[in-house]
């Protein structure tokens, strides 16, 4: 179900090992036809972006960003001292090592990364450097083109996924597919179910087809919001610019005429996730006319946005003239990170339309404050060490929390967990029905302040690999 970037490598695996599969997409390459922005409400300050419900997934909007989590996120410990990943780490670099071979790119490890571009050894002590890659926004859209004509692949696009209904041999997947504008009703007899629908409706679609598990494990609850979004400015004197400002990256926050990028984090943190990255100096607003960061009306928001350009403008030009006069550099500073699982988010459905997913979701003032004192730590960390000075943006020193633009990644919503509660194995089957599978980002049990889908990537292809080993209907 879905025919993002973990549905078409669970099809493309599958088929190339000589399986039957039916891949099941609301979307089709252009357009958003069964699923759309108006099918969320979400009572956050979240939203859902454009093109997620279309083939590729949520890489049409991501620039082919997909980060690798770290060991250390794979061998957290909840607050009892439990680990909370289910899976070994050296369970996850062999995954990883097999997906790099099939999308055909070379994984980046921290000591290359440092050798090629840290030319300061004076303060590896005080950072943890994060690497990331860019692979090519179309690779998953052109990887779906590559075998969609494979005989042992019934595509259906346009096609909406309603129910599943189990049996003693079989599982029944109820659809509905727009044919000539209107609505068809499809079903389809699997074996097994791979759902790769996205955190929240992977997660609709199990609260719809099983309503009394739902009540027994821990569906829609536990999530996690990713944080992403400007928090301040970070000043680097000319002479000591081959440290930090080797970092930098361009507007798009990747490295110039390269395929990777880094974040930095203090060496020494909390228990949540999170980096930080430079890029050149931007004016950056806090009424961002962009149709995901705020639950305002559009000619309220253009209003305060007008108001803050007219004042922000003139401020901007006298700070640059006296970073020169001073002889320093300015970048701007972003943050990506996520907070503790949070159990009084929610997923639910309306009840007069079981497609509409309604996400309640607050960050807690827990996370926003403690980010706050690990944020504040490392900058002063800086400071002292003449590494660089961090000035936050004044919105956060007012409030003294962090709190950031749109947070629209949600985790967890049915996550796996090793000795806590959890709707999923190990191997990503549900706990009461093991012949379905979850392979997105509905799984994690922890972030890892990294885009998801290199970490949902290598779930399937371990859940994959699983499943053919195991499975003797296969």
């Amino acid at each position: 179900m879905g025919a993002g970037p973990t549905g078409i490598l669970a099809s493309q695996l599958l088929t190339k090992h000589g399986v039957e599969v039916v891949l099941v997409e609301a979307g089709d390459f252009d357009s958003e036809s069964m699923l759309t922005l108006r099918d969320y409400n979400f009572k956050s300050p979240s939203k859902m972006i454009h093109g997620v419900h279309k083939v590729g997934g949520g890489t049409n909007g991501w620039k082919g960003r997909v980060s690798r989590f770290p060991q250390s996120a794979i061998e957290s410990k909840d607050k009892s001292g439990n680990r909370t990943w289910p899976i070994e780490w050296k369970e996850i670099e062999t995954a990883y090592s097999v997906l790099a071979k099939v999308l055909n790119f070379t994984p980046i490890e921290n000591r290359p990364l440092r050798e090629e571009l840290h030319c300061c050894d004076a303060c590896e002590q005080y950072f943890n450097i994060s690497p990331f890659q860019f692979l090519k926004p179309d690779l998953f859209r052109n990887l779906f083109k590559s075998f969609e004509s494979n005989v042992l692949l019934d595509k259906h696009l346009r096609t909406y996924c309603k129910r599943i209904r189990n049996s003693e041999n079989s599982l029944i997947i109820e659809c509905e597919k727009e044919v000539s504008g209107s609505l068809v009703t499809i079903n389809f007899e699997v074996d097994i179910l791979f759902v790769a629908a996205g955190c929240l409706q992977s997660t609709a679609l199990v609260k719809r087809s099983f309503p009394g598990e739902s009540q027994r494990f821990p569906i829609g609850i536990y999530l996690q919001e990713h944080f992403d979004g400007y928090i301040g400015r970070l000043h680097i004197r000319k002479k000591d610019m081959r440290c930090l400002s080797s970092f930098a990256l361009d507007y798009n926050r990747k490295l110039k005429n390269v395929e990777f990028g880094v974040g930095l984090s203090a060496k020494n943190h909390g228990d949540l996730h999170w980096h930080l990255e430079i890029s050149p100096l931007a004016r950056i607003y806090a009424f961002d006319p962009m149709s995901n960061r705020f639950n305002l009306p559009p000619i309220l928001l253009k209003l305060f946005f007008g108001i803050e350009r007219l004042i922000s403008a003139p401020i901007f030009r006298v700070s640059n003239i006296v970073n020169r006069l001073f002889g320093r550099q300015t970048f701007s500073l972003w943050l990506k990170g996520e907070e503790f699982p949070y159990e009084k988010s929610e997923l639910a459905i309306e009840s007069e339309n079981s497609k509409k997913v309604i996400y309640k979701h607050r960050v807690s003032r827990t996370t926003t404050r403690q980010m706050w004192v690990e944020i504040n730590s490392f900058k002063q960390e800086l400071n002292r060490r003449n590494l660089g000075k961090v000035v936050f943006s004044p919105y956060i020193n007012l409030l003294r929390r962090i709190v950031t633009g749109a947070n629209w990644h949600p985790l967890g919503s049915m996550r796996m967990h090793s000795s806590g509660p959890a709707a999923l194995n190990a191997d990503l089957s549900l706990k009461f029905e093991s012949r379905i599978f979850c392979i997105d980002s509905s799984s994690f049990p922890t972030g890892a302040h990294h885009n998801p889908t290199a970490m949902s990537l290598t779930l399937t292809t371990l859940a994959v690999h699983k499943l053919l080993d195991t499975k003797t209907v296969l």
